[in-house]
């Protein structure tokens, strides 16, 4: 009998469990969480344009100091990246013309 059973000594309460988490990310953990939860209900409510929000958070993660600048941008200089905006430039281009719209009816 008692297999399994924990001591009061050998589990944690959940007091020092939540101290335990805290301690283990830290504040710049809980921050940059909160900026992400934040920022992905921006995006799914539509609050703003989703490169604005996005650019935002990380502004106030690199306001925050928990990145630097150079690690902040360091990702624009990727090549994947830069297809990426291209693409979104490009789709823009396409749907403020009409021409998917167009092609789209033709069908």
């Amino acid at each position: 009998a008692g297999h399994g059973r924990q001591t009061p000594s050998s589990r944690l309460t959940r007091g020092a469990r939540a101290a335990s988490m805290v301690q283990m990310f830290g504040w710049e953990g809980w921050f940059t969480l909160a900026v992400l939860v934040v920022m992905f209900l921006c995006l799914l409510f539509n609050v703003a344009p989703a490169d604005f929000v996005m650019l935002l958070a990380l502004v106030v993660v690199m306001l925050a100091q928990i990145v630097d600048t150079k690690e902040g941008l360091e990702g624009f200089s990727s090549s994947a990246v830069l297809t990426v905006a291209v693409l979104y430039v490009v789709a823009a281009g396409i749907n403020a013309s009409g021409a998917l719209e167009y092609f789209f009816n033709k069908l």
